[in-house]
């Protein structure tokens, strides 16, 4: 997707989607169910990883990221430090936090991210 101003976008009061309808990222085939173009600075996906797959480690100077786990379990590295989560848990990733991600379960691993920019309001890039 090309870069889009928000004002381009229009101003919505609200914005509901269902999981299985909501756009899927063909680069990570993540559910975006609250797109980037519909906010001043925030992302919303749901994520699915099967036992041993996971997220790359990566690091991000201008984005803040909120995991919100709902089934399965997984291991997160934030920094130097490993921990295990499941279901009911969240999770806060700081500005430039080397992290990853990656199942451990049979049932595979589903959360939400909630990615914020917050030096980038009213722009969406792919």
């Amino acid at each position: 997707m090309e870069w889009l101003d928000f004002k381009r976008i229009g101003d919505y009061s609200m914005y509901a989607v269902k999981f299985e309808d909501a756009e899927i990222n063909p680069r990570s085939g993540n559910r975006m169910i609250v797109p980037r173009a519909l906010t001043e600075t925030l992302e919303a996906a749901l994520v699915v990883r099967k036992k041993d797959e996971g997220t790359p480690l990566a690091s991000h100077s201008d984005e803040e990221e909120i995991y919100i786990i709902l089934k399965g379990k997984g291991r997160v590295r934030v920094g130097d430090e490993w921990r295990e989560v499941g279901p009911n848990m969240a999770l806060y990733i700081p500005r430039n936090a080397l992290h990853e991600i990656q199942c451990i379960s049979e049932e595979p691993l589903e959360y939400i991210y909630i990615a914020n920019w917050p030096d980038t309001k009213g722009v969406y890039r792919s």
